[in-house]
């Protein structure tokens, strides 16, 4: 990373809103990002997306790593719903422990399998159906 210039103009007018004292430039291909390095020049004008989305989570094959990914995401404060497909949950402590920790967060944890206990069933065609409601569906 390198500081930009001093009187150098910022790339697109978006990044003109920022503060320019004391920014320093991050590459990411070819785009940079200018970001505020001190706390006495505050950012203006910001605007963030607060629209909570609705994000379903398919689990097949990796349970453990799908399982411990969709209890990640629920820090970004949206509807995060989990589908266990075609298959039995492994019983394994991590597993139970993430499920476990769903329904405590209030998240929804269904299934197309009717060996899985605990677990709201549903079959392939009603999950299909309410797959649709979804902003975002990440099979895992």
């Amino acid at each position: 990373m390198t500081a930009p210039r001093r009187g150098r103009k910022p790339p697109s007018p978006q990044i003109a809103r920022y503060s320019w004292h004391e920014c320093r430039a991050c590459f990411r291909g070819s785009v940079i990002i200018y970001l505020a390095a001190a706390e006495k020049y505050p950012i203006a004008e910001v605007q963030v997306d607060k629209t909570v989305k609705k994000i379903a989570v398919l689990v097949r094959d990796r349970q453990g790593e799908a399982l411990r990914m969709a209890v990640g995401i629920t820090l970004m404060d949206d509807v995060i719903d989990v589908y266990i497909l075609d298959r039995k949950v492994e019983e394994t402590e991590e597993n139970s422990f993430n499920i476990e920790t769903m329904k405590d967060l209030g998240m929804n944890v269904f299934t197309n399998y009717e060996g899985n206990r605990g677990i709201t069933f549903f079959s392939t065609g009603e999950i299909a159906k309410k797959l649709l409601r979804y902003d975002h569906v990440l099979p895992y």
